[in-house]
């Protein structure tokens, strides 16, 4: 019994996507797999592993009642999924006492491309249940990440009065030959941000709500380099008045020979540059800035080689 979900990136509409704005994302080849071997008799054991070795364990019961654990946080994040699970199919870890269910990353977890989401993505597909409707149970965001944990392709997601609207896309050549991605040092907690827009409570004019939902369709058939920088630059702007913090590049790479963009929860995680550049000049310029890793899109993007 093995499972596959995959990592994410919002490549626009970040926080505005809780406000009806439609929002580009990309699912990515990192991710996280599960697989079910046996264990110990009278509970379930949990293990998540990741490059560098077992980062989490615990022990559970099947009524999602954590007995032991490694870090209490997690736990706590894993019995409400279970919680979940149990009430949509009654007793469905009743099946999983005398297992050991194994996640295994394939990534860095600081990085923050879909750690909780992709585990929603693989207890969904374990259970045969919806994911959005899982991640919905457990988590207060958009739910873009748990329908990027299952989704083979780059969709544009807009959700409005509770319902979402998938709809996969074929993105332009232009972000294989001018897009990279770079890590920022600083793992966000996307939850956290999620919860002080929606404490902000403001109601953001509709001109601005549909603005961002245009350039998220012309970034995804931008024309040229240029075109996608330009796009980038806008949407910076927008969500810079939105959460009154200086667009990235402004506060980091204000010498850089194209467009910088924020991606998920503004302040860390990863960055999208485009550049006109050759590569090896967009390499050793985000390198210099002490930044790493460094990926091209298609190196970390679903579905490109």
């Amino acid at each position: 019994m093995n499972f596959k979900a995959h990592g994410k990136l919002l490549l626009s509409g970040e926080y505005l996507v809780l406000s009806g704005a439609e929002a580009l994302a990309i699912p990515l080849k990192f991710g996280q797999e599960l697989s079910v071997s046996e264990g110990p008799i009278n509970q379930i054991t949990w293990i998540s592993k990741s490059p560098t070795g077992i980062w989490f364990s615990a022990t559970s019961n099947e009524n999602s009642q954590i007995i032991e654990s490694s870090n209490e946080k997690s736990a706590q994040f894993v019995s409400g999924i279970m919680l979940a699970i149990n009430s949509l199919r009654s007793n469905f870890f009743q099946q999983f006492i005398g297992k050991t269910i194994t996640i295994t990353a394939d990534f860095n977890m600081s990085w923050g491309l879909g750690s909780s989401s992709s585990l929603i993505g693989l207890l969904a597909q374990l259970a045969a249940v919806d994911p959005l409707t899982l991640h919905r149970m457990v988590s207060n965001g958009s739910g873009y990440d748990a329908v990027a944990a299952v989704s083979s392709g780059a969709f544009l997601y807009n959700l409005r009065n509770g319902v979402a609207t998938i709809t996969p896309t074929t993105l332009s050549p232009v972000f294989s030959h001018g897009v990279y991605f770079a890590y920022l040092g600083k793992k966000e907690d996307s939850q956290a941000g999620v919860s002080r827009f929606l404490r902000s409570e403001k109601v953001w004019p509709s001109g601005m709500i549909d603005e961002i939902s245009t350039i998220s369709y012309s970034m995804a058939h931008a024309e040229s380099i240029p075109h996608l920088c330009q796009l980038m630059e806008r949407h910076e702007e927008i969500i810079s008045e939105v959460l009154g913090i200086k667009p990235l590049k402004q506060l980091r790479f204000n010498d850089f020979e194209g467009s910088v963009k924020s991606l998920g929860a503004w302040g860390g995680d990863f960055a999208m540059f485009c550049s006109s550049l050759p590569t090896n000049q967009v390499y050793s310029y985000i390198a210099a800035k002490g930044l790493t890793p460094i990926f091209r899109f298609n190196d970390i993007t679903l579905g490109y080689d």
